[in-house]
């Protein structure tokens, strides 16, 4: 169940006046299971807009979907209209950004570049690794998540494995 609208609009305001300029806002439920209703989220959306812009600050929202993370690649192609669905209305709710952890597979990177009315988002995992790929595919920003963090850690865990 997500926040009520009061609670995000609070949450909204504050990290705003912590200084924040930008969010990643995702569509997996916390502490539940699955993604929210593509209604819901794009209202959600629309929230952190109205509150940005009554605080006067361009927010950046990035706007992710989980469709694509942690699922098996075989089953994105399925999951495409499902994603072009989200951006479109995330992105008429105020969105900035399209961003798709997960999906590695060109072909379907560039039914989602081509058809996206926001700029969208790439994550650096599987086999997607190399910039020079990523942006020849028309990505316009791209994430590494926690992937550099968590490769580090295995590095200084296998390093340091007989202390």
């Amino acid at each position: 169940m997500p926040p009520p609208p009061a609670a995000l609009a609070e949450n909204t305001r504050k990290i705003i006046r912590a200084g924040a300029v930008g969010i990643n806002f995702e569509d997996r439920v916390l502490n539940g299971a699955g993604l929210h209703a593509i209604a819901t989220q794009a209202e959600r959306i629309r929230t952190i807009r109205a509150v940005a812009d009554e605080e006067g600050v361009p927010l950046f929202i990035n706007a992710r979907t989980d469709l694509f993370f942690g699922t098996a690649p075989a089953t994105h192609p399925g999951k495409i209209p499902d994603a072009l669905q989200r951006q479109a209305a995330y992105a008429e709710a105020g969105a900035n950004c399209f961003f798709v952890p997960g999906l590695t597979a060109p072909d379907l990177i560039a039914q989602i570049v081509e058809s996206a009315t926001d700029p969208v988002n790439l994550m650096m995992i599987g086999d997607l690794r190399v910039i020079n790929a990523a942006t020849a595919l028309g990505a316009s920003r791209l994430s590494y998540g926690a992937g550099p963090f968590l490769q580090a850690r295995a590095d200084l865990k296998k390093a340091h494995a007989n202390l």
